[in-house]
């Protein structure tokens, strides 16, 4: 069918297929396409070469955070995967409702220092606690996080295990730039009912919107904020063509929102569409600052472009005081260059094997010489020597000898 479609709720990456969707339009303030890419951005933008990703089943967990976060890994991992050969990815499955972390870390930390972790929000601070058991502490490993931990703080002996964590932690989640629109919101919703401005029904919605805005938690006003927009934004190009004599069909109405900028009266925002057909949506990388003791922008992925770039503001600080990422992988973590590494080193025990044989055959000699040289000089007045003629039969040793 040739009918506009407009959908403001966190999808998956099919809509933005444009031969098989296009009249689709996406206002969701999370483009989960941009999302994943710059996902897997990050790890080719630190030349990391293997990922290890922790896949929470959480079975015991409220069933759509459980479906959300199955089919986030699941996306991440399939993009991963289509790296190979340059990134090698292992899964790694857990269940944090019913067992601990001990066991899928051990197991993520044995293949690659770089560990994604696919779990709840809430989820984070024990899988840290966890990691902070097996020593992983030491800025030697990174843990890729989809979502900031928040409220970290327990006033407990555990708090100073996390904090030697976060560090070592990269975030990468949507940008709260759009917060802004939440105060835009609260301005519209003291509003005055006589506001000159509004019509009565304009009151109505927008009073509406903003009570269902701050009813919310954080995470829903992500998904409601863009619904708002949504509706807006179709109604103005709607209106646009409502004069217009020829008939418009859903794919050619579809066309005309791409690469276009639109003012909205309810969130008082501007919405930026990109050339496929979604809302521009900016990409944080975020890692932990530990003189403010809060995550920062350190890398910024822009949905309109696909490319990731450095913040202007801040940059990529390490635990190690490095300037240059911790590797993935120390060299013998890697087949091929383990059996590299396997075999220099049987050379070089070979090598020094041969060389203290040959030092020690050299040793043996020149002391075997020296023997037979000190024999040869040796005077007939030391006690413990016999001379040849001494031991000949018929004459007596004389006593001096002895």
């Amino acid at each position: 069918m040739d009918v506009l479609v407009g959908t403001c709720a966190i999808t998956n990456v099919a809509y933005v297929e444009k031969g098989r969707f296009p009249t689709v339009l996406s206002f969701s303030s999370v483009d989960m396409s941009a999302y994943y890419a710059a996902v897997t951005s990050v790890v080719q933008h630190f030349n990391w070469q293997s990922v290890a990703v922790i896949n929470d089943a959480m079975t015991r967990s409220d069933s759509r955070v459980n479906v959300v976060n199955q089919e986030m890994c699941r996306a991440l991992i399939a993009l991963l995967r289509d790296l190979d050969p340059i990134v090698n990815v292992l899964e790694v499955q857990a269940d944090s409702t019913t067992r601990n972390w001990t066991t899928p870390v051990r197991i993520a930390r044995e293949h690659s220092r770089i560990v994604l972790t696919c779990t709840a929000q809430d989820r984070i601070r024990s899988l840290l606690l966890g990691a902070a058991d097996l020593r992983m502490a030491d800025g030697d490993h990174v843990f890729l996080l989809l979502y900031r931990i928040v409220n970290w703080r327990r006033n407990d002996s555990s708090d100073e295990k996390v904090s030697k964590m976060l560090p070592s932690t990269i975030v990468v989640q949507p940008s709260l730039g759009d917060v802004s629109l939440q105060q835009a919101l609260q301005t519209l919703r003291q509003r005055p009912s006589n506001d000159s401005l509004d019509t009565s029904s304009s009151v109505q919605r927008s009073s509406l919107a903003s009570e269902m805005m701050f009813t919310m938690s954080e995470n829903l006003r992500v998904i409601a904020m863009p619904c708002i927009d949504n509706l807006e934004i179709v109604a103005q190009v709607m209106h646009e063509f409502s004069s217009s004599a020829t008939y418009i069909g859903g794919r050619e109405l579809a066309r005309t929102f791409y690469n276009r900028s639109f003012t909205t009266f309810l969130t008082e925002s501007e919405v930026k569409m990109t050339s496929r057909g979604t809302r521009r949506s900016i990409i944080d990388v975020l890692q932990f600052n530990s003189t403010q003791q809060d995550f920062e922008p350190v890398l910024i992925f822009d949905s309109a472009t696909f490319k990731l770039q450095k913040s202007s503001t801040s940059r990529v600080r390490w635990k190690s005081g490095s300037d240059d990422a911790p590797p993935d992988r120390v060299p013998c973590m890697i087949a091929e260059r383990c059996r590299a590494e396997q075999e220099a080193r049987r050379n070089q025990e070979i090598a020094a094997g041969a060389s203290c044989a040959t030092v020690f055959s050299i040793l043996l000699v020149a002391g075997f010489i020296e023997i037979l040289r000190r024999r040869q000089s040796a005077p007939d007045s030391f006690w413990w020597w016999l001379s040849e003629q001494n031991l000949r039969s018929h004459n007596r040793i004389p006593a001096y000898v002895f």
